[in-house]
């Protein structure tokens, strides 16, 4: 399936695809189970759940060391998901973050758990549209984009919109999935698809051109399709061996997250998708 600027979905579509209205109550059921609270949640038991991207959270920490963005920088976190990148950031970094993700369900519980783990005012959710980004121009120190694009059509206008609100000297972290041979169609259903309606891989040519024409400038790419592969096997070979979350992302995809990763699995090994990291300033 060669690369087409097919039309973006809209938003309500997209919502529908992520949206899970009872994923408060599946988190407070585990909760129950175990006796807990949500005062009694940690940061290890949202690691299971909240890193929603290939590598998890060893992935947020390997492009963190990369960047060399000073603690205290204001962080635009695109596409937040439930939360997870954003706390480590602030925890571990030493950053002010805003998370803005599309789902509002998602923007609402990221609250939620973030104060359940108690963490510092550096960290605020915002429900909005990376298209449309509701801040100044350059607002943010850094951005960072986790497996945010996979499903917008029009990455130029994301691009634009990544390079306005970021500050001059500012770095672009992107860690994504892109095609890699875009003759050969994707396998799904994938965590950000079920079908390919949803689904808007770009090639490595299309997206380095698409950020320089936004006024990107290069200072890292690197495939690290091996190193996601290596982190879904050690993922399978460790499953029945170490100790299970109360959490986990079946409560986020439903039953199918195991064909979800059985398909991103094949897709890398037969080469129909890669796993890459950007670096970019403004």
């Amino acid at each position: 399936m060669s690369e087409i600027q097919s039309k973006q979905p809209l938003p309500v579509d997209i919502a529908q695809h992520y949206e899970k209205t009872v994923l408060e109550m599946e988190i407070q059921s585990a909760l129950d189970k175990e006796g807990k609270s949500w005062s009694q949640i940690t940061l290890e038991d949202l690691a299971a759940l909240d890193e929603l991207h290939i590598g998890g959270k060893a992935a947020t920490r390997a492009l963190a060391n990369r960047s060399n963005l000073s603690p205290g920088s204001l962080i635009l976190d695109i596409g937040s998901g439930l939360g997870g990148p954003a706390r480590t950031l602030a925890t571990e970094v030493g950053h002010t973050v805003v998370g803005l993700d599309i789902i509002e369900s998602f923007c609402r519980l990221s609250r939620k758990l973030t104060d359940a783990v108690d963490l510092p005012e550096s960290i605020n959710f915002v429900c909005g549209n990376g298209l449309e980004l509701p801040f100044a121009e350059e607002t943010f120190d850094g951005i960072w984009s986790q497996h945010c694009s996979m499903n917008i059509s029009n990455k130029g206008q994301l691009y634009s919109e990544y390079h306005r609100v970021l500050s001059h000297g500012g770095h672009l972290l992107i860690h994504d999935v892109i095609f890699g041979d875009d003759r050969l169609p994707l396998f799904f259903p994938v965590p950000w698809a079920h079908d390919p309606s949803l689904s808007f891989l770009v090639t490595e040519a299309t997206m380095r051109s698409q950020l320089k024409e936004a006024g990107f400038s290069e200072v890292l790419y690197q495939d690290i399709s091996e190193d996601a592969l290596a982190w879904f096997d050690q993922q399978r070979d460790a499953g029945g061996k170490r100790k299970q979350s109360i959490f986990n992302q079946k409560m986020v995809y439903g039953n199918n997250l195991l064909s979800m990763v059985k398909n991103m699995r094949k897709n890398l090994l037969e080469g129909r998708m890669r796993v890459i990291e950007v670096i970019l300033s403004r």
